[in-house]
């Protein structure tokens, strides 16, 4: 194992991460100290591509979940795209509702909430700390 991985692993999964509330899916670029906070439904495989292209492959750490400890990142450039919210529900009520059954919910919940109002008014009952990533983020 490299440097940066074990760095990576050791220090901001088992040490930041315990004791940090909240959890983001970064991906860590340390030949380029770039810190991509990634965000689900927004370009993410695209983004990816494009800056794996450029690292190698031992200092690129893709969407790891984790905590994030600012005081560890000095220096390095961070970033995240994000999407009108109004889109970003759309496309994910397309893809995780109409698409196909992601939620497992049973066939008549699913049928229901193939309307987007039904499936909004069951949004709105979601902990949205503790709920599926493509909803919370």
């Amino acid at each position: 194992m490299n440097l940066n991985k074990f760095r990576h692993f050791f220090i901001h999964k088992y040490l930041v991460t315990p004791f940090t509330k909240e959890r983001y899916m970064l991906c860590y670029d340390y030949a380029h100290k770039t810190i991509w906070f990634r965000v689900p439904k927004v370009a993410s495989r695209t983004i990816n591509e494009a800056l794996q292209a450029g690292t190698d492959p031992k200092d690129y750490i893709y969407a790891s979940s984790m905590g994030y400890a600012p005081a560890l990142c000095k220096g390095y450039f961070r970033f995240a795209f994000v999407r009108h919210p109004e889109d970003r529900l759309l496309s994910a009520w397309r893809d995780k509702v109409l698409r196909r059954n992601h939620f497992h919910f049973d066939e008549a919940t699913h049928e229901k909430y193939k309307t987007i109002d039904h499936f909004v008014d069951w949004l709105a009952t979601q902990d949205i700390d503790n709920c599926d990533v493509h909803i919370r983020s």
